[in-house]
Parts: structure tokens; C-alpha cells; sequence
């Protein structure tokens, strides 16, 4: 893996390892946690507003079929599976970020 020192390299280094990386063991996969704790450390010293949070996911205990970064507003939802909040998401072939 590459160094990632910004966003478009985070998003470069998902959509080029994303698929490989599912055929390997989930647990420890340094992937993973790229996933987990890259998109914060470059998003959220950006973020001007004190209420928005950064937070993905390349699964929860297995490979996710589409691995997401999500910017949320505490003041309007609790997290990402309800309300309104900007989300990266990768098509399942990994062609596509939306």
C-alpha cells in the first residue's frame, strides 16, 4: 500500500485494493483499518463546523460489499443509518465513488 496523504489518494487506494482485499482474511487487514481511521485524520482537520464528524466503514466483522466515508452532523442525525449527511460510497466493482 501507498502512502495517503490526502483524500483523492484515500479514495485512489480503496478503489484499487477494495477488491483484492475481500478475498483475504477481514480481522487485522491493514485495509481495514485504513477504512476505519484514514478518512478521519485527513477530513476532520478540515471540517470548520464543530458539530460534524467523520465516520466509515469497510464492514462490521466480514467485507461489506460497499465500503463508505460519511460526514455527519451531530445536531441532525445520530449516525449513519438514519438522517441526512454527505457520504462517499463505492460502487460494488469498485469503478465507481459516488
Amino acid at each position: 500500500m501507498t502512502e495517503i496523504n490526502n483524500l483523492r489518494e484515500l479514495l485512489h487506494e480503496i478503489s484499487q485494493e477494495y477488491n483484492s482485499a475481500r478475498k483475504e482474511k477481514f480481522t487485522n487487514h491493514p485495509l481495514a483499518s485504513i477504512l476505519r481511521n484514514k478518512p478521519k485524520d485527513i477530513i476532520t482537520p478540515i471540517l470548520t463546523n464543530k458539530n460534524l464528524y467523520v465516520h466509515s466503514s469497510p464492514g462490521q466483522g466480514k467485507w461489506s460489499f460497499m465500503p463508505w466515508i460519511a460526514i455527519i452532523d451531530k445536531t441532525e442525525s445520530d449516525g449513519p443509518q438514519e438522517g441526512i449527511y454527505v457520504c462517499y460510497i463505492f460502487s460494488d466493482d469498485m469503478n465507481r465513488c459516488y
